[in-house]
Formats: structure tokens, sequence, C-alpha cells
């Protein structure tokens, strides 16, 4: 009976620490210092609307968001063009206004934009930005 209870406790203790772990990998500061260390200039809150071009986040919406971090790097191949790779990395409060704001992203987003969402977090972008913002 000592063996099962020790096992027991043994596994609620792994699942306790993995889970903190995995929790861990997703704060503000990780998605900072990824987008920093892939050369990304860091925007703020202000930035987003008009970069993005989405005006989804009323007022309302934006007392739900816990943290905002985004980034844009620019490459300049040549005077005519240029190149971007951009991401905004949301974390709201609330599971529900997570899920209602990816859907009202997702819906108005230009095509050049992804969208995805993780739990509470939304990540709008390039590919390649999100890619990076991810650290994949």
């Amino acid at each position: 009976m000592k063996k099962k209870l020790v096992i027991i406790m043994a596994v609620i203790a792994l699942v306790a620490i993995l889970g903190t772990v995995l929790v861990a990998c997703n704060s503000e500061k990780d998605y900072r210092k990824r987008l920093q260390d892939a050369g990304y200039e860091l925007l703020n809150k202000d930035d987003f609307e008009s970069m993005v071009g989405i005006d989804t986040i009323d007022n309302e919406n934006w007392e739900s968001v816990e943290w905002l971090v985004g980034g844009i790097k620019i490459s300049l191949f040549s005077i005519a063009t240029s190149n971007f790779d951009m991401a905004f990395v949301i974390k709201f409060k609330y599971i529900d206004k997570a899920k209602d704001f990816y859907d009202e992203v997702d819906a108005e987003k230009d095509e050049e934009f992804v969208v995805e969402r993780n739990g509470k977090i939304v990540i709008i972008g390039t590919s390649q930005g999100i890619k990076d913002a991810q650290g994949k």
C-alpha cells in the first residue's frame, strides 16, 4: 500500500512540474526574447492596429488583454521592393475573449497574415514571424 501511495505522489509531482515548465515557456519575456534574438524590432500596443490593419480590439477587449508583444523585421532587397516579417503575440485573461478575438481577426485579416490561437494566446503575423515568435 505504501508503494502505491509513493508512486501516486511521484506521478502527481511529475505532472505538476511538467505543467509549470510548459506554461513557463509561453511567457511574455520568452516571446520578447525570441523575437529580439531573431532580429526583430519590438513594437507596442499602439503599433498593433496600424500595422495589422485590424480594428477589432475595442476598449472592452483591451481590458481583457493580459499582455502584448510585437515585432517587425524588415529586409531590403532592392530600392523598389522590401520584404518584412512581423508577429504580434497577445495573451488574454479569459479564454473566451481569445476565442472571440481569433474568430474576428481570422475573418478580417489580409491575405499576407496568418492567425493562430493556443489557449489564451493569439498570434497574428506573417508565417515566418509566427514561427520566429514560437521559436520554431
